[in-house]
């Protein structure tokens, strides 16, 4: 099993920042951040079919009218509807197996027809091939949240409610620059994002962003694209 405590050292899982101890030290990410990833890679078709559901006429309309005007709320879920069109959760999914294929020069898969096809082959891809990711994957922090961050949206547009709880308001990128949002911890994430001013900070670091919240000394926080 993995240390509870962070390394600032020794090797660390680039997923969770955790230590990394006896066989582990191979890997580029433990096995505990392995089997919640590969959790959410089997949910995902799930998800995308939920999505579809989300897009019906009268499922979710986003938004109501502002009293005193005529403005109608948007009649779809917008969320729903960036997830799945071209540039969502299938596109950034055939990305990540096309660059596992780049990366070990394995060969690139054949037509991947529709949609809800291309998802479950590609889902199928990076389950089978998952293993390997964990242990030599340069970007396996990357795909591990960017794959926790699409079942988190896919829930939050469907209407399920989030396990996620309120911690605290951001402090933003340094002191001199305070950013007030409300911040949320949700246990199947490894990272605390603010959707405002898009610091994040990993696991690892939660208790010293508590800390710095009640005014004690601060965390280093990570600036997101």
């Amino acid at each position: 099993m993995n240390d509870t405590t962070p390394s600032p050292d020794g090797p660390a899982c680039a997923v969770c920042g955790y230590a990394l101890h006896g066989d582990q030290q191979d890997r580029t990410a433990c096995r505990h951040c392995e089997t919640r990833v590969d959790a959410h890679l089997e949910s995902l078709p799930g998800h995308y079919a939920a999505l579809a559901d989300a897009l019906l006429p009268g499922a979710h309309a986003e938004g109501t009218p502002v009293s005193g005007t005529r403005v109608p709320p948007l009649p779809v879920q917008l969320e729903a509807l960036n997830l799945r069109a071209p540039g969502g959760m299938v596109t950034i999914l055939t990305e990540w197996e096309d660059d596992w294929r780049r990366l070990y020069g394995w060969a690139p898969p054949g037509p991947r027809g529709r949609a809800e096809e291309a998802l479950d082959n590609t889902v199928r891809f990076l389950r089978n091939n998952l293993g390997w990711a964990c242990r030599q994957h340069p970007a396996i922090g990357e795909f591990a949240h960017e794959i926790g961050d699409l079942v988190a949206r896919s829930k939050a547009a469907c209407g399920k409610r989030s396990d996620a709880k309120y911690v605290g308001n951001c402090p933003g990128p340094d002191d001199e620059r305070p950013c007030g949002a409300r911040l949320y911890a949700d246990p199947w994430m490894d990272f605390i994002r603010c959707r405002l001013c898009r610091c994040e900070w990993p696991r690892s670091e939660w208790i010293g962003l508590g800390i710095r919240m009640h005014g004690g000394t601060p965390p280093t926080a990570k600036r997101i694209a």
